[in-house]
């Protein structure tokens, strides 16, 4: 054992040794925690943060639903689902209300299967009944209108012991109308099918809307084929549609929102009219615009002047492929049973002359220019020519509309669709052709 390992231990070192722990006990009180006591604080924060923020949403919600708000909408997107076949179709035992404000505000109901009515049809037609199956857009849809006021309903109040299903929804297409027949209105055993045509369709039997719904092309034989079926992406995206049909604070939000991009529009359009004729210079400049935008992405899109003037390829080309879905529904409908039943939907233009002038002079075009060949009826009287060619009924209002001389009357405020006058007087020249077609006529 050395003198060292033999030497008593000295007291100091270890006082010394204390008093630094007790330095350290200090510092470490005055310094940050450790990394996994700072995370589990930051997981309390959050997760109380979470717990308030889904508290509040609640109630929000519980308040939304109990004072009767988030149930009206100014949204289109808000009444219609995703369907895999034709893009979209009403949303099922669908209850709303629907505003478009200084035009209208209507009850909007669906029964179980996206149609425009308030009953549950089978799809077996009962013994002694006679079904008509009513396709198209917004026109046949009802835009606007109560469910009592629709061409449907209007064309049913015609027709005894008949029942009159719509099929129509906002934004079909021919080629979306064609699908809906062939995959849900031949199950109701029509005894005749009503198909309501607008000069739209023209363009949108090609616009496949960024995926979202099923477009036609034209084979080098001419024969009709379907793309994008099924769709390959859905209309709106799936959460919102979700939140729009289970959440009333979203549909407040929404609606208040919709409201105030509606008030901004106005106050700027009332700003724009202070110097009228730049603003016609203006909206006709970003009319073509917009045209030539589309043409330049290889899109099929159409004028005024390419309806009602003379025509040119492109319009050649949207006509034999509006044959050809016509055609295509002839035969679907044959096969079921049914007679095919064409309607054209009149609008404003077509009912007043100088409605239809002021139309294309916004477009920055003279109406009384020979050169370009203008003709208000020039849509009308091709669809008539190319039902003789299928061999198809023809229903066409436009002479009735302009024989009230009450185009006002016939149209929505503000808005270019059928008003329920309108709506009555289409069914009303409907209903002898359709009845033609009918067992035990």
């Amino acid at each position: 054992m050395t003198a060292a390992d033999s030497a008593p231990h000295d007291p100091a070192p270890a006082r010394d040794d204390a008093a630094a722990g007790e330095g350290a006990t200090v510092d470490e009180g005055s310094s940050s925690p450790p990394p996994g006591r700072r995370r589990g604080r930051w997981r309390l924060r959050l997760l109380a943060l979470g717990l308030g923020l889904a508290f509040g949403l609640f109630l929000g919600e519980l308040g939304a639903r109990v004072l009767g708000l988030g149930a009206t909408t100014l949204t289109r997107g808000a009444l219609h689902v995703y369907d895999p076949e034709v893009g979209w179709r009403c949303t099922s035992k669908l209850d709303a209300r629907y505003q478009k404000p200084g035009s209208f505000d209507v009850r909007i109901r669906c029964n179980a299967r996206g149609l425009r009515d308030l009953e549950d049809h089978p799809y077996a037609k009962p013994p002694g009944e006679r079904r008509v199956v009513v396709l198209g857009d917004s026109a046949m849809w009802g835009w606007g209108l109560e469910n009592d006021e629709t061409f449907a309903a209007r064309l049913e109040a015609e027709l005894p012991e008949t029942e009159c299903l719509n099929l129509a929804a906002n934004g079909y297409s021919a080629v979306q109308s064609l699908i809906r027949l062939e995959t849900e209105g031949v199950r109701y055993e029509p005894d005749a099918v009503v198909y309501a045509f607008v000069a739209n369709d023209l363009e949108d039997n090609f616009d496949d809307k960024k995926g979202g719904r099923p477009v036609a092309e034209l084979g080098p034989d001419g024969g009709l084929r379907i793309v994008n079926r099924p769709v390959r992406r859905r209309w709106k995206p799936a959460y919102k549609q979700w939140l729009r049909h289970h959440s009333r604070l979203f549909g407040l939000l929404e609606f208040s929102t919709a409201r105030l991009k509606v008030y901004l529009r106005t106050r700027a359009a009332a700003r724009a009219q202070a110097d009228a004729d730049a603003a016609r210079q203006a909206a006709a400049k970003a009319y073509w615009h917009k045209i030539e935008s589309r043409r330049a992405k290889g899109r099929i899109v159409l004028s005024a002047l390419d309806l009602y003037g003379t025509p040119g390829e492109v319009v050649e080309h949207a006509w034999r492929t509006q044959r050809a879905v016509l055609a295509a529904m002839r035969e679907r409908a044959r096969a079921a049973g049914a007679r095919l039943v064409v309607v054209f939907v009149t609008g404003r233009a077509e009912v007043d002359r100088a409605i239809f002038r002021e139309t294309i002079a916004r477009y920055g075009l003279d109406p009384g220019d020979p050169a370009l060949g203008l003709d208000w009826d020039r849509p009308r009287r091709r669809l008539a020519a190319l039902c003789r060619e299928l061999g198809l009924a023809f229903v066409d209002p436009t002479e009735a509309f302009r024989a009230t001389g009450a185009v006002d009357a016939l149209f929505l405020r503000n808005d270019g669709h059928w008003s329920p006058r309108g709506a009555r007087l289409a069914a009303a020249q409907a209903a002898p052709v359709v009845r033609s077609l009918l067992p035990g006529s």
